[in-house]
């Protein structure tokens, strides 16, 4: 029986290795044929009585202690009697002969005294009594395990009423989970469709987060959108962490709050996205204005990175009220743009060459380059020198309506043919073509659409135009580069400057170096009153409608002549 199974003492160690008796080859090793039975002895120094005579001994020098403090001044005599009668008992338990010679020393409860009837009593009493009741210089200090629960529900209550006093009244509350679990659930709904929930944390949830509260911000949405939300968490911590002789929010506590930020997902569309747009913590910092002025304080961390701390006690809350007064009417590019951003991605590392080149027959040929895969050009593009990897070709006519590039191709492989065979492959009229001198015919992998598809202008290339795959990503920069790549960062500047102006937010910005051939030589600064640039000893401006108005390529050629100059006077 399991319960009979009991460790070998020395004595049947020593047996079982040296033991004398009749011995049997066992694996190669002598052993003794049949062990010794050990000899086991009644002893009350067990690990579970030396943890309950500590436990008592303790309980006893705590009351009595008590005692003394209080000495002979008792407002309660009912309590009085309560603590001589436990500490009679105490001592009776004391004077038992099991327990009255055993070691006082610490001994940490084992698995009989968490489990068995009788011990694990003893650890329930010593637990609640000892663990959260001390006397220090002379005052009696009492620490309650549930106490922080009263500080999440006190919190919870004391938002709804900062948000009530903010909004007005609301439909709904928050109400007690259980009789038996102090958590709050429910909501209450504002008026202008603000909603305060409380969520109750359950241990099936597995890898859901539950934050106690969770305020939802509803925002009417641009352009017949579907309806902004913006979610922010606020969770209860009653605890400090002390660095420096000053109070802080636990670190854990503020981890959390990332945590909640970027486990919290949507799935209702097709791309996964985040929900809470941040969140602050509720702790019992004694004296807000302290926390306030402390320049480094998770007060002050909310607007740079979107999650903070708010000291909240009774008899307090002005920067809770503050907080809320701002957040409840926050615009939607605020509420959007709260803590840092991501940078922007750079262009796609990609390698290789793009041959920008026409298509002399239009709808017709490109229509079976992409059912067939070739395209062809005459022999004397010297395309041998440039070693293209990818062809864009255009559409459209450059004396009319612009050029248009939709389709990129990966190139294959090219060859040298006659002109009788591109008049047989051809099924868009160039039969008569075909028949001059030899031609470049180039195998295509399948095509890659350009989305949105680039825009040219009304000049540009008349022939096969070479640039790299990089400058190429620059979208419509392409076609003012005609072949000369020195120029391809201040194209980047200048076309995203023209899309940046019409989307980005009041207040914008805009400082980058001009740089031709890899130096730099020169400025651009701007913001929503103008643009200003500077190259050497040139100096120029032009205003905000003027390059909305105006196309890129003029502002191009400025800089451009502005910096070969000064290219040439320091070369």
């Amino acid at each position: 029986p399991v319960e009979q199974l009991r460790r070998p003492d020395g004595h049947t160690r020593r047996a079982a290795t040296q033991g004398g008796g009749p011995r049997a080859r066992v694996g190669g090793r002598t052993l003794p044929a049949r062990l010794p039975d050990g000899h086991r002895e009644a002893t009350f120094n067990t690990p579970a009585n030396r943890f309950v005579a500590r436990a008592l001994r303790s309980l006893s020098a705590l009351l009595a202690a008590v005692r003394t403090a209080r000495g002979p001044h008792w407002k309660d005599p009912v309590l009085r009697s309560q603590i001589e009668s436990r500490n009679r008992s105490l001592h009776r338990w004391l004077e038992r002969d099991f327990l009255r010679e055993l070691p006082d020393r610490m001994e940490a409860p084992d698995l009989v005294v968490q489990r068995s009837p009788g011990y694990r009593d003893v650890l329930r009493w010593y637990r609640r009594t000892l663990l959260a009741f001390s006397v220090v210089a002379g005052d009696v200090r009492l620490g309650l395990a549930d106490l922080w629960y009263l500080y999440q529900l006190w919190c919870a209550v004391r938002v709804e009423q900062e948000v009530a006093a903010i909004l007005g009244p609301g439909q709904g509350t928050l109400v007690p989970a259980s009789p038996r679990k102090p958590a709050l659930t429910g909501e209450v709904r504002f008026a202008d469709g603000t909603v305060l929930a409380a969520q109750q944390r359950s241990a099936e949830a597995h890898g859901v987060q539950q934050p106690d509260l969770l305020l939802t911000l509803r925002r009417a949405a641009p352009r017949g959108m579907e309806e902004l939300r913006f979610q922010m968490v606020l969770d209860a911590k009653y605890r400090l962490q002390w660095k420096d002789r000053r109070a802080q929010p636990p670190v854990d506590a503020l981890n959390a709050i990332h945590r909640y930020r970027d486990a919290m997902l949507s799935y209702e569309t097709p791309r996964t996205n985040r929900t809470v747009y941040g969140g602050v913590i509720l702790f019992p910092h004694p004296n807000e204005e302290v926390y306030r002025a402390d320049p480094g304080s998770a007060w002050h961390g909310f607007e740079r990175m979107g999650i903070g701390a708010i000291p909240l006690v009774p008899g307090q809350g002005k920067l809770l009220r503050e907080w809320l007064q701002g957040l409840l009417h926050a615009s939607i590019v605020r509420l959007d743009s709260l803590g840092p951003g991501y940078p922007a991605l750079p262009p796609r590392p990609r390698a290789g060459r793009v041959m920008v080149a026409p298509l002399p027959y239009q709808q017709a040929q490109l229509d079976q380059m992409l059912s067939e895969n070739w395209y062809h050009l005459p022999g004397d593009a010297k395309i041998e020198n440039h070693n293209p990897t990818h062809l864009a070709a255009y559409e459209g006519s450059w004396a009319e309506a612009g050029a248009r590039i939709q389709w990129l191709w990966r190139i294959v492989g090219w060859k040298r043919v006659e002109g009788q065979l591109i008049a047989q492959k051809a099924q868009f009229g160039g039969g008569s073509a075909g028949r001059k001198a030899n031609y470049w015919l180039l195998r295509l992998a399948d095509p890659e659409r350009i989305e949105p598809a680039m825009g040219g202008y009304n000049w540009g290339p008349c022939g096969p135009m070479y640039v790299s795959l990089e400058v190429f990503d620059l979208a419509e920069s392409v076609f003012l580069l005609r072949g000369e790549l020195r120029h391809a960062d201040l194209l980047r500047i200048l076309h995203h400057l023209r899309k940046g102006v019409a989307d980005w937010a009041d207040g914008w910005t805009v400082r980058e170096p001009l740089i031709l051939d890899g130096r730099q030589l020169g400025l651009l600064e701007g913001n929503a009153a103008g643009i200003k640039w500077r190259i050497g000893r040139e100096e120029g401006e032009f205003s905000v409608e003027g390059i909305r108005r105006r196309t890129i390529e003029d502002v191009f050629e400025t800089l451009k002549v502005a910096l070969e100059a000064e290219d040439l006077r320091k070369g």
